[in-house]
């Protein structure tokens, strides 16, 4: 949508029209005019979110725009600048790195009191509308090691997608735990799975990619 916006601005005697064309697509209007919207979390050690628009064409985002993440603010890359094979880019929300994963699990844990379930709450508006999404919950979880059964249980989802152990060893993925041979002194894991979210209010699609890494000293120490 292309706004043009101008002002009268006194001069002496005279007076001159300053205009400014405001190129940007509010969030009602994303699909509508370029097409279905996708937005993905990416949930590895910190959070961001990428919006990826289908069709042709590339969006900027307003100047309005804010996003918050469990009400943190998150800095905007409001697009406009490139196309790749996912559509345009940069579109992205991002969540400070000054933020400790500590200080993100507790503001989670504060936004999710009473609901009888950790979930993450992203918000995204701007004039036109607000959109809401829910991830799962996505810090203040971990990769256990089920010791006495030979796998190592990621509690926090329902399945896991990909999955590697240390030392190198063959490892069988299935729901939320990866077994590995019995016996196998297990000293890092990593898993990534893909929950699907609770809420997504306002993109055609909402997708998750989350990772989870841990290191062992033993059956049960974290790093």
């Amino acid at each position: 949508m292309v706004k043009t916006l101008c002002l009268a601005v006194p001069l002496g005697a005279l007076a001159l029209g300053a205009c400014a064309t405001d190129n940007s697509t509010p969030l009602k209007d994303l699909n509508t005019t370029f097409g279905a919207t996708t937005m993905e979390i990416v949930a590895r050690g910190q959070v961001s979110l990428e919006l990826h628009v289908a069709g042709d064409g590339c969006p900027t985002l307003s100047d309005d725009l804010k996003a918050t993440f469990n009400g943190h603010t998150m800095n905007v890359a409001r697009g406009g600048s490139a196309t790749d094979a996912f559509g345009c880019y940069p579109i992205a929300f991002f969540v400070d790195d000054s933020l400790t994963q500590d200080e993100l699990a507790k503001s989670e844990r504060a936004v999710s009191a009473g609901t009888g379930a950790i979930s993450s709450q992203i918000l995204i508006q701007d004039s036109s509308t607000t959109w809401q999404i829910a991830p799962t919950r996505l810090f203040g979880n971990n990769l256990e090691n089920d010791v006495a059964n030979s796998r190592i249980v990621w509690p926090d989802v329902d399945r896991i997608a990909e999955a590697i152990i240390y030392p190198a060893v063959d490892v069988k993925v299935q729901g939320d735990s990866m077994f590995y041979p019995p016996g196998t002194n297990v000293t890092y894991a990593q898993a990534l799975a893909h929950p699907v979210p609770t809420v997504c209010t306002g993109p055609g699609l909402c997708t998750v990619d989350f990772q989870r890494t841990r290191s062992f000293s033993g059956p049960t120490k974290q790093d």
